[in-house]
């Protein structure tokens, strides 16, 4: 049987929640060996999910005549193609034309030395069988889950995707329309963090999941990234030495969510927020006092990340 390649780290989700900080971070760290591309979406690429971006169909053929397929390569590839080297340009290539399967996807961390891993912030939603199949590849890897207020989430997801609309920070934003977007199924997923916890720990050993959250980007920095790394097993010396944590990455412009739209979320996830933080605390309790008013003193608050 064929040795598997290690891969020491899986970033899973969610979207909007600092993952694309947490991936340039590590990038920089010098026992940390990070691919081009910073998702992968190998493992969340069947149609029943709602976003594919990467890999695709098995086939070539079909793939390129795939809308989503063309934006990710005109984004990846070509609007960058004069400022990468040859070795980058090689491994793109083998990217967006090899046949997706997974000896490809394993191929993608054999020559790398050091720490290695992807992040990729659709893996949230995947369904048990999809994350069996994640642990047969990389059993060993280390869980980073990164978690946001689902209001606030939801709304960024709402703004990250409206500008695809021409003018849109100029353009009146309806309530009910919004509301519609935002009660649609695959967003409703994308916050129901109870049911990625849940797949994931059926699965994988909890010794193997850290749940990170996007408060703490801006309030502990160093104790997050500290928590990560040492997670991961990497060395923590270099955190202070080679990074800058309060740089920020896909910043939305700023758009006040409508009154109308904060209700509608306040109302939509109350029980959630309630349930994670009885459950583990946290900034889930700091969720549930700032919008709710309703403390948890059974839990500790303002823990950058939690372990199991």
């Amino acid at each position: 049987m064929k040795t598997l390649p290690t891969i020491n780290f899986i970033g899973i989700g969610t979207q909007k929640s600092g993952t694309s900080w947490l991936f340039r971070n590590l990038k920089k760290l010098p026992d940390f060996s990070l691919l081009p591309i910073k998702e992968l979406r190998y493992f969340d690429r069947h149609p029943k999910y709602p976003s594919r971006k990467g890999l695709f169909d098995d086939f070539i053929l079909k793939r390129v005549t795939n809308p989503d397929w063309l934006f990710g390569f005109r984004v990846y590839f070509l609007r960058k193609f004069s400022k990468e080297n040859f070795k980058t340009i090689k491994w793109k290539l083998k990217y967006f034309f090899s046949k997706a399967n997974d000896d490809l996807y394993l191929s993608f961390f054999e020559n790398l030395e050091g720490l290695k891993g992807e992040v990729t912030p659709s893996y949230s939603i995947l369904e048990k069988e999809d994350i069996q199949k994640m642990y047969r590849l990389a059993p060993e890897a280390k869980l980073i889950l990164l978690l946001r207020n689902p209001i606030h989430r939801a709304w960024s997801q709402y703004l990250h995707d409206r500008r695809k609309i021409k003018g849109y920070l100029t353009k009146k934003i309806e309530s009910e329309e919004v509301i519609r977007y935002l009660n649609s199924e695959k967003q409703t997923l994308r916050s129901d963090y109870e049911r990625s916890i849940e797949n994931y720990l059926s699965v994988y050993p909890k010794s193997q999941m850290l749940i990170g959250f996007f408060d703490a980007i801006a309030e502990q920095p160093e104790e997050l990234m500290h928590s990560v790394v040492e997670f991961i097993g990497g060395d923590t010396e270099h955190i202070s030495k080679c990074l800058d944590l309060k740089q920020k990455f896909n910043v939305n412009k700023k758009v006040e969510m409508p009154d109308e739209v904060f209700e509608f979320l306040k109302s939509k996830y109350k029980a959630l927020i309630e349930r994670l933080a009885l459950e583990y605390g946290g900034y889930f309790s700091v969720w549930l006092e700032e919008v709710y008013g309703v403390k948890n003193s059974n839990n500790e608050p303002n823990r950058a990340t939690i372990r199991f």
